[in-house]
C-alpha cells in the first residue's frame, strides 16, 4: 500500500492523475481542504459496484414483469386528448388569383400606401 492515501487539496490538484492511477491501483484516496476530510476519490469499478449494491438495476425486464402483473390485468390505459380548429395559411408563394381574398385586400392596401 502506498503511502500516499491522503492528500491535501493544493497537492491533489498537482498531482491529479497520480491521485486517479493509485485510486485505480490501490484504493480510495481521501482529498482535505484546511485538515478536513472534503472528498474521496475512487476508480470507476469501485463506484458501479457501490452504485449497484444501493438501487437495483432497472432493466426493460421490469417494464415486462410490472406490465404482466396479474395485479394490473384488466386495466385500461388512455389517454387525453382535445381537437382545437386548424385554420389555412397563406402560401405566399401562389399567384393572386389562387391566394384568399383577406390577403388580396391587405395587399392592396399595403401598395395603396407605399
Amino acid at each position: 500500500m502506498n503511502k500516499h492515501t491522503r492528500w491535501n487539496l493544493q497537492d491533489a490538484k498537482a498531482r491529479f492523475s497520480e491521485v486517479v492511477r493509485l485510486a485505480s491501483e490501490e484504493g480510495p484516496q481521501h482529498v482535505s481542504v484546511h485538515g478536513k476530510e472534503k472528498a474521496v476519490v475512487i476508480s470507476a469499478e469501485e463506484y458501479e459496484r457501490l452504485a449497484a449494491a444501493g438501487k437495483p438495476r432497472l432493466t426493460g425486464q421490469a417494464l415486462i414483469d410490472a406490465m404482466q402483473d396479474p395485479r394490473i390485468k384488466g386495466l385500461k390505459f388512455g389517454r387525453d386528448s382535445f381537437y382545437s380548429p386548424v385554420r389555412d395559411a397563406p402560401d405566399f408563394n401562389l399567384k393572386d388569383e389562387n391566394v384568399s381574398s383577406g390577403y388580396k385586400r391587405r395587399k392592396r392596401v399595403a401598395k395603396a400606401k407605399a
